[in-house]
């Protein structure tokens, strides 16, 4: 999977889940000159880690990647109308696994993880299942989405290093990103490696 495509994704489920408001005044505004040099993105030096069982509520899909974002839109608002319809809270925070790409497609699991809802129709698109679950290597990355690219170019390298590769990812957004500011933000980045 490329790693600007990624980022692509990201930012198209920043914007949905408000991370980005003003972003018209962030990017119209010309940032200060900086006298200091800005420290390279974290997310070097992961954890084994063990991902328990959840249950999840979630859409999956796949399309072009020219609709990503509104894909991506209309999948997190599914899950979360879909739960308030039902009277059903979420119990953790969003995330996206990655399931295939090419050049112009992408696939994709939008998840919300909720208590068990054994017996539970949510809608039509949003389905409940487990999450996922396994070990896996967990990278945190504090700071803004803006790094990422930088981020997974250094997760490739730790992994060729270590001779292993990436199978599968899941994006956990950690803060609330609504009120947090960029650089305070902390994602989680698993990934299923070989």
């Amino acid at each position: 999977m490329r790693v600007s495509i990624r980022i692509y994704l990201i930012a198209s489920i920043a914007f949905w889940l408000g991370v980005l408001p003003g972003f018209a005044e962030i990017v119209s505004t010309p940032a200060a000159p900086s006298a200091t040099v800005p420290a390279p993105p974290t997310a070097i030096a992961p954890e084994d880690y063990v991902l328990a069982p959840s249950t999840v509520a979630f859409v999956q899909t796949t399309g072009k990647w020219d609709d990503a974002e509104a894909l991506l839109d209309t999948a997190f608002k599914s899950i979360y109308a879909a739960l308030a319809r039902q009277n059903i809270h979420a119990t953790g925070v969003p995330m996206v696994e990655y399931l295939d790409s090419d050049d112009s497609t992408f696939s994709f699991k939008a998840m919300v993880p909720i208590t068990a809802a054994a017996g539970i129709n949510l809608a039509p698109d949003v389905g409940i299942g487990e999450g996922p679950s396994g070990k896996v290597l967990k990278f945190v990355h504090h700071g803004s989405f803006d790094d990422l690219e930088q981020v997974y170019n250094r997760i490739d390298d730790y992994l060729a290093a270590k001779g292993l590769s990436m199978q599968r990812v899941v994006e956990e957004y950690a803060t609330d990103q609504a009120v947090t500011p960029p650089d305070n933000m902390v994602t989680n980045i698993y990934v299923f490696a070989e």
